[in-house]
């Protein structure tokens, strides 16, 4: 296996994870919306059951409770293989490019590649482009 099949096979595993991801996000919305029309209003993510819970609130929390389990072992999964979520909201992935400049290869869902990166004092701010047809050993970073 080629370095490049290695990095295919990180961003499909990136993808599959960032789409399970956004698809549970969508189903704890779901649920939190079930239960404040029924009156149960959730404010934090897990929901802490209480005794007097009726079954279907009791249900659909442990429900979102399960969901968002989900979401913490995919964030691991993440992690585990040395990169970071940088943006829940996106599921913007930055992998460490060159830990002495302080860089990272940044990854977004629907991204076919590293088409960008981020310097570690730039987070917040905008991802740059990466150039096309240059080999990632001889990328330089522009401060």
């Amino acid at each position: 296996m080629t370095l490049n099949d290695d990095r295919q096979m990180l961003l499909k595993r990136f993808e599959l994870w960032t789409s399970r991801f956004f698809i549970i996000k969508s189903l704890i919305k779901s649920e939190i919306i079930n239960l404040a029309e029924i009156g149960c209003i959730i404010n934090f993510i897990p929901p802490s059951l209480n005794r007097d819970d009726l079954p279907v609130i009791a249900e659909a929390k442990k429900k979102i409770t399960a969901l968002y389990n989900e979401q913490i072992e995919i964030i691991d999964k993440v992690e585990n293989c040395g990169a970071i979520i940088a943006n829940l909201d996106t599921m913007e992935i930055l992998v460490v490019e060159d830990p002495d400049n302080k860089s990272f290869l940044s990854w977004m869902p629907g991204e076919n590649d590293f088409l960008f990166r981020r310097i570690s004092n730039n987070i917040a701010g905008d991802r740059l482009p990466l150039k096309r047809g240059v080999k990632d050993s001889e990328q330089r970073i522009v401060h």
